[in-house]
C-alpha cells in the first residue's frame, strides 16, 4: 500500500482531525516516559 506523502495531496477534515489526535497522543505517550523513564530505566533509548 503506497501513501502519498501528505504535503501533496488535500486533507479531509476527518484525517486532519485523526492525524491531529495521533500527534496529541504521541505527545502525552512521550511525556508518560519522560515521567516514568528514569524511575524504571536507567538506559536511554
Amino acid at each position: 500500500m503506497a501513501l502519498k506523502p501528505l504535503e501533496l495531496r488535500e486533507l479531509t477534515p476527518e484525517e486532519r482531525e485523526a492525524r491531529e489526535r495521533a500527534i496529541k497522543k504521541a505527545k502525552t505517550v512521550a511525556q508518560n516516559a519522560v515521567k516514568v523513564g528514569p524511575l524504571k530505566k536507567k538506559k536511554k533509548i
